[in-house]
């Protein structure tokens, strides 16, 4: 078991050996101090052990770091040990088991006060009751013990049983033997801590997009989420859209079971605002305006918007569309087929003296401005065509 895994808090409940059971302690680190039933019972480093003869019904550990608490128990004079595991913010609200025999079947039990009426097996109530359960000595009434033999009504032969508190965690050891075939003997509740770990849908956002954030939930967990801006919500998934840059920073995740807070989680957020002038009719880059002939911003026509008269005219089947960021009539899409073209007919403008006219696709906008290279572009993503021309008239082939 990992050392993450053990505790500073146990509580043994002492199984069915005519003599006593013992419990060795096992420290993982120097200086640790040990203390059973209230009193101080040893000073323990890394790697050392301490014994201790459990005679009484239960006992109650505290160490001043984590331990490992092993116990040898059984019935009559079959013995068998299992790890203990630690109470605090531990423990299970439900837990599957088979007896394999009809040999002897016994349940160890630690539950905090007030769950110990709320036990069922396979749904059914009276089998373990909150009379079976005496305090542990030391806890200040917090915990309960309790060992109890099961015979084959209550718990069938190779069949498939389950244990439920519907309130409260708990932890259950089993004995499981008999004289002459041994004892079994193991804890088979959850040691781990309550723990969750946020999912998001990203942590990189652009304005206006959704943020989704997820946790695996507990069943007797309630969550609470904090983050930028004084932002509070409850539950174990949240949502929030559109996203702002406001809403950028941690978001943090608690919780708790009532008793035991949930070891906390955090994830970092960034919104990127969106340009000022996004989806707008935009002006023309001053690096574009030397030189430029024909100026098409595609505002629900092909026309040249420079004044230079230089209007296109949709030939075949290109139909104007959304551009990409759903604005209307304010893009142009081509089939991908044959004679499906914007033409623009010939001018003095357009009489230039190279074969090559640069396309830069900015936005959904397209200028023409003689002078430049195939291979130049106004800006990274740009992208280029070439203008076929024929005297007579340039024809747009995308």
């Amino acid at each position: 078991m990992p050392v993450n895994r053990t505790g500073k808090e146990y509580v043994v409940k002492k199984g069915f050996l005519n003599g006593p059971d013992r419990i060795f302690i096992l420290g993982t680190e120097d200086n640790t101090q040990v203390t059973i039933s209230g009193n101080p019972s040893g000073n323990i480093s890394a790697g050392q052990t301490l014994m201790y003869d459990l005679n009484e019904s239960s006992v109650f550990i505290e160490s001043s770091a984590n331990v490992y608490v092993l116990q040898l128990s059984g019935f009559g004079c079959e013995v068998g040990c299992g790890l203990i595991p630690p109470v605090n913010c531990t423990g299970s609200l439900q837990i599957g088991f088979t007896r394999s025999v009809s040999e002897d079947f016994k349940l160890l039990l630690m539950v905090r006060s007030g769950g110990e009426g709320d036990f069922t097996i396979n749904g059914n109530t009276g089998i373990i009751e909150a009379s079976d359960f005496s305090d542990v000595p030391f806890t200040d009434g917090k915990w309960k013990a309790a060992a109890k033999d099961l015979n084959t009504s209550e718990v069938p032969v190779d069949q498939a049983c389950l244990i439920s508190n519907s309130s409260t965690r708990f932890h259950m050891g089993i004995i499981h033997g008999s004289a002459g075939g041994g004892c079994r003997f193991g804890y088979f509740s959850d040691f781990a801590i309550l723990e969750s770990e946020i999912t998001a849908n990203g942590n990189d956002f652009c304005e206006g997009e959704t943020l989704s954030l997820t946790t695996g939930a507990l069943p007797d967990v309630t969550y609470e989420w904090s983050g930028p801006g004084g932002f509070t919500a409850e539950g174990s998934s949240i949502g929030i859209s559109p996203l702002t840059p406001e809403n950028s920073g941690y978001y943090i995740l608690n919780g708790s079971n009532g008793y035991c807070p949930v070891i906390p989680d955090s994830i970092f957020v960034t919104v990127h605002p969106l340009p000022a002038n996004l989806g707008e009719a935009i002006g023309l880059p001053l690096s574009l305006q030397d030189s430029l002939v024909a100026w098409y911003p595609f505002n629900g026509d092909p026309d040249d918007e420079t004044g230079n008269g230089n209007n296109g005219t949709v030939m075949g089947n290109v139909v104007l569309t959304n551009d990409r960021y759903g604005n209307a009539e304010s893009a142009y899409e081509f089939p991908g087929e044959a004679f499906n073209y914007i033409s623009v007919p010939h001018s003095s403008y357009l009489e230039l003296n190279i074969y090559h006219i640069c396309l830069d696709f900015y936005r959904n906008r397209l200028w023409l401005r003689a002078g430049c290279a195939e291979e130049q572009g106004y800006n990274s993503g740009s992208l280029w065509a070439v203008c076929k021309w024929d005297w007579r008239q340039c024809m747009l082939y995308l």
